[in-house]
């Protein structure tokens, strides 16, 4: 038997990557603890440059502030392919949890008022992107090493073999300016830093390049591989912003940002696990090194085009009394850009086929954030806040995989704190929970191991927290 042409390799981890890494809620632990509600039309320092730039113009003492935050991702996946080695049976795969991880995201900030034409400046550096997950979920189906050879070691698969990690990190400059007593306007910008690690597990089957293989038992009709993509890139973003006072207590923010299509160039790999079967191999000896057991590799340095969603953005805030802020925001988030996605290889030759470029339509859809919030303060100037926000997942059933743990529409519940040390010192803090809908994707008629999705029952929860030390100068 003899691969006589090239296999249609479909490299569906690219289309991960954009859901490894989902877009975070946001930045800094008092637009968090709200959840964002009504956040854009109020907020002032460092964390304007992500939320609305506008505003920086709003006047407080000059600060530098450090934030860190950790999410605790939790995810399990039942599989219900019928493809050998996820579950089948042979090798009966039942609800599989994912590696439990936890995720630590910094942020960092300066804010300088001005009393020049310029009302104030910033600066941030921030992550509004990333995650990822890690599960066990393939394992070669019994039968798939058959021999008498004591001396034989079979190759270890790797344990994690559906990884997913993304981040995604922007250091952003921002100005605004004070255009009339009600109106204010902002800009914001600079670079953003993209490293990517992506592992999934494909198959090959040889009935499709030599016939006769139909008649192979049914364990050695689809055989592994181990696809790997690690890369980086940088590209610049920017935002936009306006606040408006539409009254004495009603307050209006304008936003929105912009992030570019990074190219992503890094190393890909591929490994290819032959069966062992020594009665093949004595029986046809043309296919001894086919059923020999052995591993296969390749690699290449290729290059990757991610698109990053945008986001479009209104906050109303309300003053309901001199101490009670209720806010309400509308979030319009970008996700449609991740639709085509092309992959270009330098020299990816496996088995004498060589692979030049795939194109992956991923077909994400655009989705709607709505968010509410509220703040109190009191007069010992320690404020509290709470907020819920509810979004639904940009991913059709189509190109859904375990490499993104955003299985559904969300619920998330905030809550936050700010606590005065001294006349210069003061920290925040805020948790968050984000609860998600079971997901349960169904095998159409023609779904196979080539289609960009794998059928099953998702579950996922998200649970974070994190504190920040503001000083002020």
């Amino acid at each position: 038997m003899r691969f006589s042409r090239v296999f249609p390799l479909v490299l569906v981890f690219i289309g991960s990557l954009h859901a490894g890494g989902f877009m975070l809620s946001g930045v800094g632990s008092r637009g968090l603890g709200s959840a964002g509600g009504g956040y854009q039309a109020v907020v002032s320092g460092w964390d304007a440059v992500f939320w609305n730039p506008a505003g920086l113009a709003n006047p407080e003492p000059r600060s530098v502030e450090l934030y860190f935050s950790l999410v605790y991702p939790r995810s399990s996946f039942e599989p219900h392919t019928g493809i050998l080695g996820y579950d089948g049976p042979y090798s009966m795969r039942y609800k599989v949890n994912a590696e439990q991880q936890v995720f630590k995201i910094p942020a960092f900030g300066v804010y300088y008022g001005s009393e020049g034409w310029i009302d104030g400046y910033g600066f941030a550096l921030f992550a509004p992107f990333g995650l990822g997950t890690s599960f066990d979920l393939y394992d070669p189906p019994i039968g798939y090493y058959v021999t008498n050879d004591t001396t034989f070691e079979p190759p270890q698969f790797p344990q994690h073999d559906w990884v997913s990690d993304l981040k995604v990190t922007a250091a952003w400059v921002g100005i605004a300016k004070k255009l009339t007593d009600r109106i204010s306007v902002g800009f914001s910008g600079g670079p953003v830093f993209a490293s990517v690690y992506f592992r999934r597990v494909d198959f090959l089957d040889p009935a499709e390049m030599e016939s006769s293989a139909v008649s192979l038992p049914i364990q050695y009709r689809l055989w592994p591989l181990d696809i790997q993509l690690s890369g980086t890139g940088i590209g610049v973003g920017m935002g936009f912003g306006v606040q408006y006072r539409a009254g004495e207590r009603l307050r209006v923010g304008l936003t929105g940002r912009y992030y570019p299509k990074l190219k992503l160039e890094g190393q890909d790999s591929i490994v290819l696990y032959l069966p062992r079967n020594d009665f093949i191999a004595s029986f046809d000896t043309s296919l001894a090194f086919l059923f020999s057991g052995a591993t296969i590799p390749a690699l290449s340095n290729g290059t990757a085009y991610l698109p990053l969603p945008w986001t479009l953005s209104m906050g109303m805030a309300y003053e309901a009394s001199h101490n009670l802020t209720l806010g309400l925001s509308l979030d319009l988030n970008g996700h449609s850009v991740v639709d085509i996605v092309p992959v270009e290889f330098d020299s990816l030759v496996l088995m004498d086929n060589r692979i030049e470029a795939e194109t992956l339509k991923l077909h994400w859809q655009n989705t709607l954030r709505i968010s509410a919030g509220a703040g109190y303060r009191f007069p010992s100037s320690v404020v509290i806040r709470g907020g819920l926000y509810y979004e639904s997942s940009p991913i059709p059933d189509s190109t859904f995989t375990p490499l993104i743990t955003d299985t559904g529409d969300k619920l998330s519940v905030n809550a936050g704190m700010t606590l005065p040390i001294t006349s210069n010192i003061e920290i925040s803090g805020n948790i968050e929970a984000i609860i998600m809908d079971r997901r349960d994707i169904k095998a159409d008629s023609d779904y196979s191991y080539r289609s960009n999705y794998l059928p099953g029952n998702y579950n996922s929860f998200i649970g974070a927290g994190g504190l920040s030390l503001k000083y002020k100068f």
